[in-house]
């Protein structure tokens, strides 16, 4: 699980230096030297997105659509998968009301 954790912040700091956002940059500099360990211990967040516009310890409720391509994967450390997030339906309907 590690390698694909560094792998995403990885490709979020290069799109980071494409788009010359220093705060992007140092941002994902920080997650890359904290992402193998956080994995490995089973401490980061469930759903939070990596971005440097969010705390890297925040839970962030996993959307509904990117919820399916979870199912079947072994949740980590006994966790279900998007533990600590809103019931996918509130966020399929809070998703909706928001766009109207």
């Amino acid at each position: 699980m590690a390698i694909p954790h560094v792998r995403s912040h990885v490709a979020m700091l290069g799109a980071a230096l494409r788009r010359r956002d220093r705060r992007e940059v140092v941002g994902q500099m920080v997650r890359l030297v904290v992402a193998a360990p956080g994995s490995w211990t089973g401490r980061y967040p469930v759903g939070n997105t990596g971005g440097a516009d969010v705390s890297a310890l925040r839970p962030m409720p996993i959307p509904a659509d990117l919820q399916v391509f979870l199912e079947g994967h072994e949740p980590h450390q006994g966790e279900a998968v998007g533990s600590g997030t809103t019931d996918a339906s509130v966020a399929v309907e809070t998703t909706t009301t928001s766009a109207e």
